[in-house]
């Protein structure tokens, strides 16, 4: 039995239908199994599949945390975004609105004021000239960004918090945001471990930073008071996830890449990675401008590390950016000669 048949095991014939515009993808299963098929839809239990003119649902719990990713990303279609009337002159901000879902009794304006204050933590270091308004729906199943646009190309995030947790909201809508400026984009998915670990610095060095913020000039006078708490959530996963003293940044790449590869969004690597990258950051915010060019050069081709950091330098504009990723290339041992 070949290994596609083996795949077919854990997925049950659904209906024949004829798929939309969505691409081919790679799903693999707990068992290493991978096939090529393209995304119908998702749910949070399951995810739906059309290969050689069949559909087939398999259970997320069967297929492995990127391919589980992947459907997410994927899944469901944008919300129903009615257009902006064309008048008001363009603004270099992003443009940040929260529609109405069900957000435990928070206000919509008081939840954009604090995904804006995020942003703004990161935006002035940013390349990109100007974004796509960025609509932000409720999830209850882990935040993300879709790859799938709104109806004018808006990007869509989804965040999984409610209530007044404004840390949880601050924390999760800096992690997307970063994704943005990275010009995220579907592809190999070899290296998203470094995306992923660099989005959760920026969540970092956003929740630091809002604290200066907040003390001074925090969106509401009697919020003040909560300015701490936001570099307390930072501190206690830096805390939670602190480097291993005993190893360089070499010999713990060398000791967890294989499992990176595997499992991108494994957050504990992530912010272990973070506390590495965050005081390259804070010590030059200017250094955010590189990431708007992490993925010019990705495609469905798999890349080892050292050319998906080389593809990058190349991508960059400014010698200051080139050099700083020539910086992180020398910090993993994987530069170029």
């Amino acid at each position: 039995m070949n290994a596609t048949k083996i795949l077919y095991l854990s997925l049950f014939f659904a209906t024949y239908v004829v798929l939309g515009q969505t691409v081919f993808c790679e799903w693999t299963n707990v068992s290493g199994t991978t096939i090529k098929a393209k995304f119908i839809r998702a749910d949070a239990d399951t995810v739906a599949l059309f290969m050689q003119g069949r559909n087939f649902v398999v259970k997320l719990s069967d297929i492995k945390p990127d391919s589980q990713a992947l459907a997410r990303k994927h899944s469901t279609p944008a919300p129903a975004i009615e257009p902006r009337p064309a008048a008001k002159e363009k603004k270099s901000f992003p443009e940040i609105r929260v529609i109405k879902a069900d957000w435990g009794g928070a206000s919509l304006r008081d939840i954009g004021k604090v995904l804006n204050s995020s942003a703004r933590q990161l935006w002035p270091h940013a390349s990109q000239e100007q974004l796509k308004p960025i609509i932000v729906d409720r999830s209850r199943t882990g935040p993300i960004v879709l790859f799938r646009r709104g109806n004018e190309g808006q990007y869509i995030v989804r965040l999984d918090t409610h209530k007044t947790f404004w840390s949880q909201y601050a924390f999760q809508f800096s992690h997307e945001f970063c994704h943005i400026m990275c010009g995220y984009k579907a592809g190999d998915q070899s290296n998203q471990w470094f995306e992923e670990s660099l989005c959760e610095t920026a969540s970092l060095f956003a929740m630091r930073s809002m604290r200066k913020e907040w003390e001074e000039k925090p969106p509401y006078p009697n919020w003040k008071s909560y300015a701490p708490a936001l570099e307390k959530y930072a501190q206690e996963r830096l805390d939670s996830h602190a480097w291993p003293d005993s190893l360089t940044v070499v010999e713990w790449y060398d000791r967890n890449k294989e499992k990176l590869k595997k499992n991108p969004t494994d957050r504990e690597k992530n912010t272990t990675i973070a506390t590495k990258l965050l005081p390259l950051f804070e010590q030059r915010p200017e250094n955010w401008g590189a990431v708007a060019f992490l993925n010019i050069h990705k495609t469905k081709a798999s890349r080892s590390f050292s050319t998906y950091l080389a593809d990058w330098r190349r991508a960059c504009k400014l010698a200051e950016d080139k050099e700083f990723v020539g910086k992180l290339a020398r910090m993993f041992g994987v530069e170029k000669t």
